[in-house]
């Protein structure tokens, strides 16, 4: 948990890959890593912000993503390797924990879990708001 911000921080990101027989042990552990960064800033930064008539968060400015500050120190992926055994899809794997990740670290911070969609309201002109879907 960052302190200033209040904001989770995965300091440490570990993943086991079996996908079969690997062809590409470096492109896998390169799409593994991806995943895991990408599937971060879903769960913990990116939601759309909207007023009364259209949406807000329109480009890369105003749309909330992972920035390079906010990357875990350490991503490390192992792969096991099965010869002879066929070949398994890999793309999804390093997203499929993103949501247990979250509540992990709810539960390791707060010792609780509450499940909730939240919409807070913005300050930004007295009419933006911001609309996350959250697992706490």
């Amino acid at each position: 948990m960052d302190k200033e911000s209040g904001r989770p921080r995965l300091v440490r990101a570990v993943a086991a890959v079996d996908s079969g027989q690997v062809v590409n042990p470096d492109g896998l552990i390169n799409q593994i890593e991806g995943a895991i960064i990408q599937s971060m800033s879903w769960t913990l930064y990116e939601s759309v912000t909207f007023d009364d008539t259209r949406i807000t968060s329109i480009d890369w400015q105003t749309y909330p993503i992972l920035r390079f500050s906010a990357v875990p120190d350490s991503v490390a992926v192992h792969i096991i390797n099965r010869p002879g055994q066929p070949f398994l899809g890999s793309g999804e794997a390093g997203q499929g924990t993103g949501g247990g990740l979250d509540r992990q670290c709810h539960r390791q911070c707060h010792r609780k879990t509450v499940a909730r969609f939240a919409i807070d309201a913005e300050e930004d002109q007295g009419r933006d708001r911001r609309v996350s879907g959250v697992t706490v």
